[in-house]
């Protein structure tokens, strides 16, 4: 059974750096990854992959964290 993937996307790759270390502090494994094209088109340049499951609690991390992100 494949898991669902779940990709946040944010405009720097510093940002992204970031989110991949705080959620990989909070025990959630992420990566930097290419978004989907139609988020490159909003300015988008970076994902952040993890596991679908973990969306709010990754939301909630990144916020405290001061990351900005969509996710």
């Amino acid at each position: 059974m494949n898991k669902q993937k779940h990709i946040a996307t944010t405009t720097t790759v510093t940002y992204a750096l970031m989110a991949e270390r705080v959620l990989a502090e909070n025990g959630i494994t992420a990566r930097i990854v290419r978004p989907p094209e139609e988020a490159r088109a909003r300015g988008c340049a970076y994902g952040i992959e993890f596991d679908a499951r973990d969306r709010q609690r990754a939301r909630g991390i990144l916020e405290r964290a001061g990351i900005r992100a969509t996710v």
